[in-house]
């Protein structure tokens, strides 16, 4: 062990090929324990560094030493049985390994019928297999995904469901809507948990507590409580108690599908009575976990939901009871969207945009504003936060997801995933889009700090936006007809899309970054690409860190971007100013020379256009309203004015 130790800490000189064989970097002395992961991490900061440095997709590498020792673990393990002097240059080639991508959709798979009212919202669930929709007919269905059919339909509010979510541990499915209630459902089994009351008018939007803000000791509490409510099920049997020991009449709970309840029912009765039946129950429940991967076992009892809307309240409950954790006022008119991040629990926020024009963020331990922002003149139609997908999946990353990997400690998954975003994106950065047709990139900086970018271009109301889901990019949708992406690092603008001949309602990012899709009063679903971006990307990144854009123009503390939507290029809105006579004169000379330059330019620009409509999907009867991209990149839904349900795939 003593050799094997002092062999570790020797140093050895490299130097990284790549595939083409080109040098990459310079020679570099590291110990011969470094690993694999630590070498990506040296391929990443020497190709950041080079001037020809392109930003791509989180690239995994493979290595081998000299053409024909491969790296498995670390350098030493490789060579360790090869005659290699210290004193040599190890020529390391790396070569990228295959990326996920997603496949184009393009033919609509199922079209499900079921709703008797426009389909209002729909989404996923982070493991891809359970798709929710609320409609105007009062009712949620939760369908599965496999199979295309309706698990459940849930018949518990009273009015028009304007909301529905997935928890990121995907045990709950919380919906909200005119009847000011939020419902609290089972999500495998669409069994209703709990009702949260408390709001003056209608619930407009929700948002649960992220996993990596979550305490480990929640998963034990609740451990010991579905034991306990498994043994007073078998006491009473004629009483339908909830996870916390709370009593749902079998009046509340509508749901299709109870296979389960009566399976358990079966169970009791069969195995009789005295020491039997407790062995009985103890298999039940072995069995019960293996199949349903600990449901039970894996509740959070402190998991949180923020719920708000028309009254202007933030609301915070725990989620399987009603005890009210925090209530947030200080909004004027209703909350469109609310928004729960943080690097900690201490450290939590809330990011809420309202129709009171205002922007506000909140600290949640310890429930005060921390920034009121009032940059917009109109009403803020939505928000959205640069780790908003890694915080609605948990821990369902595509390593999960497309491996179907079993995580036995979701907290400290989730807190890995958002550490590594972090790491990569330094800070959180918010975008808002409103009524009066601008957006606004908000950088949370550090000790409460913040900075806010203007991003102008569209000419009627911005309807949606979103980051794509490595946080780079930002599409908005608008009543202009058009989709617009910005660069994500200082708001640039990259690229403007038409084809929709009405208002784009909404989109959904891929996520592998690379494809987003629209819906619109059209009736049509339009699937965009954008990795051709990336160059541009790559370009607003670098003037970001070199030097303040020339094209900004920062007026008390706001930083304004404005597009020409002639031809898309970038202007300083305060940039036009009168010539003098002497530059007159030089400009005439010039501006002939510049015409000709600019037509051949043009010219070659148009023989080089990307095609950045790939598919157009026609299929709906009427206006689309809602519309989500699966967390494995298999599946787009998307539903509206005609009530049916459209499953899209490749």
């Amino acid at each position: 062990m003593e050799t094997s130790v002092t062999e570790l800490n020797k140093e050895i000189l490299i130097q990284f090929v790549n595939h083409k064989n080109k040098v990459t970097g310079p020679v570099i002395n590291v110990p011969l324990s470094i690993t694999k992961n630590n070498l990506e991490e040296l391929i990443y900061d020497l190709k950041k560094k080079a001037d020809d440095f392109e930003l791509d997709e989180d690239v995994n590498y493979s290595f081998i030493i000299n053409d024909n020792l491969p790296i498995k673990h670390d350098i030493y393990d490789a060579i360790k049985d090869n005659n290699i002097s210290s004193e040599d240059i190890l020529s390391i080639k790396y070569f990228p390994l295959n990326i996920f991508k997603v496949k184009t959709i393009n033919t609509c798979n199922a079209t499900l019928p079921g709703h008797t009212n426009s389909i209002l919202c729909l989404t996923f669930s982070p493991n891809s297999l359970h798709l929710a929709t609320g409609s105007g007919d009062n009712t949620i269905r939760l369908w599965s995904i496999d199979t295309k059919t309706p698990i459940a339909t849930l018949r518990d509010h009273s009015g028009w469901v304007l909301v529905v979510l997935f928890s990121p541990d995907n045990k709950f499915l919380a919906t909200a809507g005119m009847d000011k209630n939020v419902c609290i459902y089972e999500t495998h089994s669409g069994k209703l948990l709990n009702i949260l009351t408390g709001h003056k008018k209608e619930v407009t939007t929700l948002c649960f507590e992220p996993l990596h803000l979550l305490k480990t000791n929640d998963i034990q509490k609740t451990k010991e409580k579905a034991v306990t409510d498994k043994k007073r099920k078998q006491v009473d049997k004629k009483q339908n108690i909830n996870i916390n020991g709370d009593n749902i009449s079998n009046k509340k709970s509508k749901t299709i599908n109870n296979d389960a309840l009566s399976k358990k029912n079966n169970n009791s009765e069969e195995n009789g009575k005295g020491e039997e039946e407790e062995e009985g129950v103890r298999e039940e429940e072995k069995e019960e976990g293996e199949k349903n991967n600990n449901i039970k076992n894996n509740y959070y009892v402190n998991s949180r939901l923020a719920s708000a809307g028309k009254d202007g309240i933030i609301r915070i409950n725990n989620i399987l009871n009603n005890n009210i954790d925090k209530i947030l006022t200080g909004h004027t008119n209703t909350i469109t969207c609310i928004l729960w991040s943080g690097e900690n629990e201490k450290n939590s926020r809330i990011y809420s945009s309202s129709r009171d024009t205002t922007i506000k963020i909140w600290d949640v331990y310890e429930g005060t504003l921390l920034y009121d922002f009032k940059g917009h003149s109109h009403w803020v139609n939505c928000l959205s936060i640069n780790t908003e997908r890694i915080l609605k999946n948990g821990i369902y990353d595509l390593d999960v997801v497309i491996n179907k990997i079993d995580i036995k400690n979701c907290i400290e998954k989730a807190k890995s995933i958002y550490k590594k975003f972090i790491k990569n994106e330094n800070i959180e950065k918010v975008v808002s889009g409103s009524d009066d047709g601008t957006l606004y990139l908000i950088d949370c900086l550090k000790q409460n700090k913040y900075k806010t970018t203007r991003l102008l271009g569209h000419q009627q109301p911005v309807i949606h936006v979103l980051f794509s889901p490595n946080g780079k990019l930002i599409a908005s949708t608008s009543f202009d007809k058009s989709v617009k992406v910005w660069s994500a690092y200082c708001g640039t603008f990259l690229a403007s899309y038409r084809g929709h001949v009405g208002p784009v309602y909404k989109l959904a990012w891929s996520i592998d970054n690379n494809y987003f899709v629209t819906c619109s009063q059209d009736s049509t679903l339009k699937l965009w690409k954008v990795n051709h971006l990336l160059p541009l990307l790559n370009k607003s990144q670098n003037t970001n860190e070199k030097t303040p854009s020339s094209d900004n123009s920062e007026k008390n503390g706001v930083t304004t971007v404005t597009i020409n939507n002639a031809n898309g290029n970038v202007k300083n809105a305060q940039q036009n100013k009168p010539d003098s006579s002497s530059s007159l004169k030089k400009n005439s000379e010039t501006e002939t020379t510049k015409n000709k330059k600019k037509t051949k330019e043009d010219e070659k620009n148009k023989k080089k256009a990307v095609k950045t409509m790939i598919v157009d999907l026609p299929g709906h009867e009427d206006a689309v309203y809602a519309i989500d991209w699966s967390n494995d990149g298999r599946y787009v839904a998307s539903g509206g004015k005609d009530k049916v349900l459209k499953i899209w795939s490749y």
